[in-house]
């Protein structure tokens, strides 16, 4: 009895020593009471209308019969990322050990809602400054054929 044998949600044994109960924090997603909040993150394009996107997001939640009505679900603008504006999308659920089930689900419902709202999701963009050189000119020039000056 120095061990304890714990079953992942992917069917995995964990084989953990007993002092590690002791000496660590243990999460248990079902302890008392089953009911978890799940986080769903999503980034939405600048520009977007963020009440469309909330809207949207509390829809998706509301028609989602594995997402409790209460507490109620919420959509929260995190802030300005490089390329999106981020939003989470914050619900309950009793049943743990369908967490990943429930949140592809979501997300599949996320991506049709918003392309029938007209939201765009963004990929991430970068912007690429080159300064002009020398070399620049001779390879540019070189691609164009012309002759050096």
């Amino acid at each position: 009895m120095r061990s304890s044998v714990i079953q992942t949600l992917d069917n995995v044994s964990l084989i953990v020593p007993n002092s590690k109960f002791i000496e660590n924090n243990v999460v248990n997603w079902s302890h008392g009471d089953p009911t978890i909040r799940l986080h769903v993150p999503i980034g939405v394009a600048y520009g977007s209308d963020l009440e469309a996107v909330t809207r949207v997001l509390l829809q998706v939640a509301g028609a989602n019969a594995r997402v409790l009505k209460h507490p109620d679900p919420e959509a929260r603008f995190q802030g300005f990322g490089d390329s999106a504006l981020n939003f989470e999308l914050l619900v309950w659920i009793d049943r743990p050990g369908e967490q990943y089930q429930i949140r592809s689900q979501i997300n599949y419902a996320i991506d049709a809602a918003f392309r029938a709202a007209g939201i765009s999701i963004p990929f991430p963009q970068r912007d690429l400054r080159l300064q002009s050189s020398e070399a620049v000119d001779q390879l540019a020039r070189a691609i164009r054929r012309e002759p050096d000056e």
